[in-house]
């Protein structure tokens, strides 16, 4: 990735942060491992 590209993450990461800190790392990890988000979100 470029740094380019991370940028829209560190965004989400931060929007998620404020609403469920809790919840950020397991975000953070999944972005890092390109899993898919589809079983959480759904």
């Amino acid at each position: 990735m470029t740094e380019v590209d991370l940028l829209p993450i560190a965004e989400t990461s931060t929007t998620i942060a404020s609403s469920s800190s809790e919840n950020t790392t397991t975000f953070t990890i999944h972005l890092v491992r390109k899993e898919p988000l589809s079983s959480e979100t759904v």
